[in-house]
């Protein structure tokens, strides 16, 4: 698991997904969608996140963007490992 990973305190799971989606850059974009971060999550995921947990939607933080990342993965998936499962089944989770 890669530095960032550690500090993030990540499981295997999470950091997979992760690597995938931006390399664990903190302000990846997606250029073919409104996909941001850490998670990719699109703007009216992280809107609705970021409203839970009194973040904004745009932030960079690291620690923000994961809990974010891990309150999406909790109600979609249930789990890391699930919402992995699904990754490498479909390319996206």
């Amino acid at each position: 698991i890669p530095a960032t990973a550690r500090f993030l305190g990540l499981s295997v799971a999470e950091a997979k997904i992760i690597e995938k989606e931006s390399s664990f850059k903190t302000t990846a974009k997606n250029k073919y969608s409104s996909a941001f971060g850490l998670g990719q999550m699109i703007e009216g995921q992280r809107i609705k996140y970021a409203g839970k947990l009194g973040y904004s939607p745009s932030t960079t933080d690291p620690i923000e963007q994961r809990n974010m990342f891990r309150a999406y993965v909790a109600d979609r998936y249930g789990t890391a490992e699930k919402a992995w499962d699904f990754w490498q089944s479909n390319g996206w989770y």
